[in-house]
């Protein structure tokens, strides 16, 4: 069995792009060296060629660490680093991909959510976060809303049954986008219920990521097309030396008939609902809403659709009105790496820089910027609970030896820091003095900020935010917490390791 899992690892199609990727890129880079070794004044021009190249780094409006890294690969190797800058450092998308990816005036006009005088008329502990509903709607136009309702769900397991409940109501459609889709359980059961639906007369969209779904059969591929699933592929891999190939769709989207809507970290796949075991226990959570907010996640959706299917669809028709019961106000949100605002960033630097009392924060992968380590440092110093939940058990091991290397400057300012044992940890969640939560598919790095489609729930004065802090604290219990003492006993070996992998920090 195990023998059966390595090989088809190694004729999977993301190692076959990858070794046609660096097969081509090997040649190019000889090609150049050969060619240089021959032609001094070609030596010459790209040697220029880099030093011009860090000016125009360092020059950017971009990431200081992200700056920091291509500086000392160009710098390092002068020959080649211009070259590898061009080809990979300008995290550049596709004009058509740039063009209908952008949530703009195109979709503002059915969004329709609270109007300002109604704003302006919230009680004041929601008005206290007036600027970030306001930065959310101005800047990728999403508004925020009343008569919806919310409901928490604490584990994979819980969003599995209520996804597959949800799903079975559907009468006109069902809108599905995830960034992993595997063969196993959730996907058997979640397909049989997508069929059924499709031969009633439902219609069914379903967009995956490509890199996500390598390991998705051919076989579930065609009983989903056949039983009339209409399904997509977004930004499908390819031998190309393209930066483009890096941006990644990472939502997780689920829709029903515009009136239900689920968000979360839990993608498709067995160990999300933990069938199967990969990293011990896996943690995760999701949010299901209720009423007018879906909207906001259904034009989301579309907005996806139409880019990866070249289908033009009628919004309004999708756009079914539904109200109920409000529990607080939602605002959902998506981010993107086409509209050079990192929305997902900017809601976590604004939630932490404006807390007063305590921030709980889990996050698989902590991976901060100096202004980010800097807030949660501030926010420790003036006298806020900062409490981070990370993983005991790392799905990716340099990763995790990166996220460990912040423990130190983050417990000398008074953050705790949590590492759950009985495994993976795999929520994005920030609640700030029980208050105002966040919960969505961004995780605390740079790719998530920067490179991959994420999205979120704002939640304001919802009765949900006091459950996710009272699972926040219970999940509390089974971890460890790091002490000074644990980081001191770091061997010196390690934390010069750690100290090398920080500085590609961006790139991992």
């Amino acid at each position: 069995m195990k023998n059966k899992a390595i090989r088809r690892k190694l004729i999977s199609k993301p190692l076959i792009i990858a070794c046609a990727f660096f097969l081509q890129l090997t040649i190019l880079l000889s090609l150049v060296y050969q060619l240089t070794q021959h032609l001094f004044g070609l030596y010459t021009f790209f040697v220029i060629l880099s030093y011009i190249t860090v000016i125009i780094v360092l020059n950017r409006d971009d990431n200081p660490s992200y700056q920091l890294i291509w500086t000392i690969v160009i710098l390092f190797i002068p020959l080649f680093g211009g070259i590898l800058y061009l080809l990979f450092g300008g995290k550049k998308v596709p004009k058509a991909l740039r063009k209908e990816m952008i949530l703009n005036s195109q979709t503002k006009p059915y969004l329709k959510g609270l109007s300002q005088q109604a704003i302006e008329q919230m009680p004041m502990d929601v008005l206290r976060w007036k600027k970030l509903i306001t930065y959310l709607e101005s800047q990728v136009y999403f508004p925020i809303y009343s008569n919806t309702s919310s409901m928490y769900l604490p584990l994979g397991e819980d969003k599995f049954v209520m996804m597959c409940e949800t799903l079975k109501q559907a009468q006109h459609f069902i809108l599905l986008e995830y960034f992993i889709v595997k063969d196993g359980k959730m996907l058997d059961t979640i397909s049989n219920i997508l069929i059924h639906k499709a031969q009633q007369g439902v219609e069914v969209l379903f967009v995956v990521d490509d890199f996500g779904a390598a390991d998705l059969s051919s076989r579930k591929i065609k009983e989903l097309k056949d039983a009339g699933v209409k399904l997509e592929f977004f930004n499908p891999l390819k031998p190309s030396l393209a930066v483009f190939m890096n941006n990644r769709n990472h939502r997780k989207i689920c829709v029903v008939d515009n009136k239900f809507g689920i968000v979360g970290g839990i993608n498709i796949g067995d160990e999300y609902i933990n069938v199967i075991e990969r990293f011990g226990h896996w943690k995760d959570n999701a949010i299901l809403l209720e009423g007018e907010a879906v909207s906001a996640l259904t034009m989301m959706f579309l907005s996806m659709y139409t880019y990866v299917s070249k289908r033009s669809v009628d919004y309004n028709s999708y756009l079914i009105p539904h109200c109920c019961e409000s529990d607080g106000y939602i605002q959902p949100f998506s981010d993107s790496p086409t509209d050079n605002e990192a929305v997902g960033e900017s809601v976590h630097l604004h939630l932490i820089n404006q807390a007063t009392k305590s921030i709980k924060i889990q996050t698989p992968y902590l991976i901060l910027s100096h202004v980010m380590r800097n807030a949660l440092v501030l926010a420790a110093k003036s006298g806020v609970n900062v409490q981070i939940m990370v993983p005991h058990v790392p799905d990716k091991r340099m990763v995790f030896e990166v996220t460990r290397s912040y423990y130190e400057s983050l417990l000398k300012a008074g953050v705790t820091i949590a590492e759950y044992t009985p495994g993976f940890v795999h929520a994005k969640m920030m609640i700030v003095d029980d208050e105002v939560a966040t919960l969505g598919t961004t995780n605390m790095d740079y790719r998530s900020y920067y490179l991959h489609f994420e999205c979120g729930i704002m939640l304001y004065q919802s009765s949900i935010i006091q459950t996710m802090s009272d699972d926040f604290d219970k999940t509390l219990k089974e971890c460890v917490i790091i002490t000074p003492l644990d980081v001191e006993q770091t061997p010196w070996l390690l934390k010069v390791f750690r100290a090398l992998l920080r500085v590609f920090a961006t790139i991992l």
